[in-house]
């Protein structure tokens, strides 16, 4: 990793944290003072995150705030030390410094940036007279399964970037079957879309994003959304050698170069209080994690959603919206 691609990712995930963005980049730690070698969580949690990272650099940063991106006050350290400390908990096979940077954000105030390579994954750590190999999952650690390991020791697939072109979402109300025999009475829905474009950049591999692994949340009302198929009707794509891009199938998405990628995503029916709830919500969080196909990563996206109802338009279907909503930048 390059010392300017280290800064710039380290300045993209501190803005991702001052704007609510949270988790758009998993493999930045940040740390508001030098952890402690010898503490046991800190070190539980570096080597977690290097077998789920299992060839990505992970960065640590000392000096910021990981709640609010802001600058917090540290003290120096002698990192050749420090770093000596943290290998003696691992066994055999150590992990890698690759980058130490100084750097300095807004304000003039200085902040250090660490790259560690996870290429020799799987980390053993030693604890007492044993040995583990763990996985960090949201913001625990535990030991990692038989198929994660295996997934650790394939050759490294690389994460594309992603940015979030467009989202909207609706309140719709479905009118049901018009057929007076049939039992669908339709019922309350939320359901909308997700443009996201993909930086992938590495012209000799190709990702996948498995559509069943994909899952949507709205927060604060842990409200599960189920990811859509392409519309009815639209012949299935193919992936055409030469032809770099985004193509979207039934079984997911495959990404061969640069492109766009449209999400679509939908809740159960809902019930009175739930509907309710959304109805009267100027705000709502969409966060969707998106596996990447023989990883153990993910990539994700956390999005504020504004209420904007003069963009409702009727179109004289069986379903009428209700409420409607765009990201808020």
């Amino acid at each position: 990793m390059q010392s300017i691609e280290l800064e710039m990712r380290v300045l993209a995930a501190i803005e991702a944290i001052k704007q609510h963005r949270l988790g758009e980049d998993d493999m930045v730690e940040f740390k508001a003072e030098w952890p402690e070698p010898d503490k046991e969580r800190f070190v539980r949690q570096l080597a977690g995150s290097l077998n789920r990272a299992a060839g990505e650099t992970i960065v640590l940063v000392i000096g910021v705030d990981e709640k609010t991106g802001e600058h917090f006050p540290w003290t120096g350290r002698e990192v050749s030390t420090w770093w000596a400390s943290v290998q003696k908990h691992f066994d055999q096979a150590l992990p890698e410094l690759v980058r130490d940077r100084s750097m300095v954000i807004a304000g003039g105030k200085s902040i250090r940036a660490l790259a560690i390579s996870s290429d020799r994954a799987p980390y053993i750590l030693k604890v007492g007279q044993t040995r583990e190999i763990l996985i960090r999952e949201a913001t625990g650690t535990r030991p990692a399964a038989r198929d994660e390991i295996l997934r650790m020791l394939v050759p490294a697939i690389q994460i594309p970037n992603v940015d979030v072109l467009k989202i909207g979402a609706t309140l719709e109300e479905d009118h049901g079957d018009a057929d007076p025999d049939s039992d669908y009475n339709g019922g309350i829905y939320f359901t909308g879309w997700a443009d996201i474009f993909v930086e992938h950049t590495f012209s000799r591999s190709s990702v996948m994003f498995p559509r069943h692994r994909i899952t949507g949340e709205i927060e604060p009302l842990a409200m599960a959304l189920k990811i859509s198929s392409p519309p009815w009707g639209i012949p299935e794509q193919k992936v055409i050698p030469g032809h770099e891009g985004v193509v979207e199938r039934t079984d997911g998405f495959i990404v061969s170069g640069p492109g766009t990628m449209r999400v679509r995503f939908r809740s159960e029916f809902l019930d009175w209080e739930k509907h309710k709830q959304i109805f009267h919500a100027d705000l709502l969080h969409l966060a969707l994690e998106l596996p990447v196909s023989g990883t153990n990563r993910s990539v994700h996206v956390d999005q504020v959603l504004r209420r904007h109802d003069e963009a409702i338009s009727y179109t004289g279907s069986s379903t009428d919206p209700m409420a409607h909503w765009s990201q808020s930048f």
